[in-house]
Formats: C-alpha cells, structure tokens, sequence
C-alpha cells in the first residue's frame, strides 16, 4: 500500500509528468530528427536500423535515468524534512519501510520512463533496441542506482533545491564528458566536435557507468560504427552491467554507513 501511494504521487505530479517523461520523449523525437536531417550523406543504417536514431535516444535515455534521483530527494523532502515527519512516524510503520517504498516506487518510475523512451525511438523511429532482456536489466539497474544516489543527497545535502540540482548536475557530469552526447555535432564539425573529441580520453573510466551494454557494445564501439555488425559485444555489455552494478553496491553501503551518522 506504502509502494502503491508514493508512486500514484509521481503519476499524478503534472509538472513531474512533463518534466520527466513527457520531456525527455520529445527531446529524443526533435534530436534524432534534427540531427538525421543535419547529415549530409543521410542517416547510418546497419542491419536496417539508425545508428543515429539507436545512439541519441540511448544516450537521452541514460541521461534522464540518472536525473531521477530527484524522485527520492522530492518525496523524502517534502515528507521527512518538514512537519510531516512527525505524523508519518506516529503511524506503525517504520522509518526504513518508508524509505524503502519510496525507493520502489521512484525505481519502478524511472525503469517505466525509460523503456517508454527507447519503445518510442523504436518503434517510430527505427532505433534498435537489440536485446530487450539486456536493455530492461540495465535500465533497472540505472534507476536504482540514481535512487541510491538520490537518498545520500538527501542524508548529507539540507536544502531540496541544492541536492536536486547535484542529481541533474551529476547525470550531465555522466554524459557530456563521454564526448558522446550528441552525435550531430561530431557528424557536424565545428568548435563543439572538436570538444567533444577532445575530451573523449578523459573519459574512459565513465564509460562502464553510462550503462552503455544497452545495445550490446561499449560506448566507443557504437559511435564508431560504420561498417560491421552491430549489437553483437555481449561480453562488453556484460561486462558493463557487472560495472554500474558494483558501483550501485558501493554507493548502497556508503549510504547506510552514513544513514547511520546521519537521519531524516
């Protein structure tokens, strides 16, 4: 019943609805579109479908996964840092059974947002999605991940604004160093190619945490594909998962350390 109520609150958030969900689907519908018409030559297809339409809407995709964690930083905030507290906690309900159902439902929001954005890429703009198995396990593993995240900025930062903004600081921090996050501009040319380029070596030890084994290969290995099969590495995307996995795990343990030093 606790899991049912704290995810009908983020179904029934207008603003959170199009913020992160109605949003993002747009975003990958305009990118994907701007960017395949931007190209000289037309869109890179391999085994009949767009590398383009595959690489932007996987990377929007990952990029809003790990800004999610503001879902357990907005309803932690707004239940447990304010007068609200008190009365949650007057009910016979624990304080970790709370905090755990927020975790479900906000991973459970996330894990739905972000197959309804690569189902749209796929279906309506001929991305591939590969292994579907592979795509929800990762997925699952991202939300959780950005829950986690979400909860120590919620133990260790006291202003919601503040730890809200370190969770969409964090995702870009995620993405934009790759030197992947928009495939237009490297097709493009330009100050911001050369950037991106630029900065792609000092990226190397992201690569595994952008949860990149989606399509079955390393970031690098999808950006660079022209010719070849695609979506065939399962070792790489394995091994990838194995990585925000661990991460997760680590992340997880640190947060109880400090919960321990810290509470709501």
């Amino acid at each position: 019943m606790i899991i049912k109520h704290y995810f009908k609150r983020l179904l029934t958030e207008p603003i959170g609805l199009a913020i992160n969900v109605f949003f993002p689907v747009v975003l990958v519908v305009i990118n994907i579109t701007v960017n395949i018409n931007a190209m000289e030559n037309g869109d890179v297809l391999i085994d009949g479908y767009s590398l383009t339409a595959t690489s932007i809407a996987t990377l929007i995709m990952v990029m809003f996964q790990f800004m999610y964690g503001t879902h357990m930083v907005d309803l932690i905030f707004n239940d447990f840092k304010n007068s609200r507290r008190w009365r949650l906690l007057a009910a016979p309900v624990s304080l970790s059974k709370y905090i755990f159902s927020i975790m479900v439902a906000a991973a459970t929001f996330s894990v739905l947002t972000g197959l309804l954005i690569m189902g749209v890429a796929a279906i309506f703009l001929n991305a591939h999605l590969h292994n579907v198995v592979v795509l929800v396990a990762v997925i699952i593993i991202m939300a959780i991940f950005a829950q986690v995240f979400g909860m120590l900025m919620a133990l260790l930062v006291p202003k919601k604004g503040v730890a809200e903004a370190i969770c969409v600081m964090f995702s870009f921090f995620m993405i934009i160093p790759s030197g992947n996050f928009l495939i237009g501009f490297r097709f493009a040319g330009g100050f911001l190619a050369n950037f991106f380029n630029y900065m792609t070596p000092y990226a190397q030890a992201m690569r595994g945490i952008m949860a990149s084994g989606i399509m079955g290969n390393s970031v690098d290995e999808n950006f660079a594909l022209a010719v070849g099969e695609f979506g065939r590495d399962m070792g790489t995307a394995l091994l990838n998962m194995g990585t925000l996995a661990a991460t997760t795990v680590v992340l997880a343990i640190i947060v109880v350390i400090v919960s321990r030093r810290r509470s709501f």
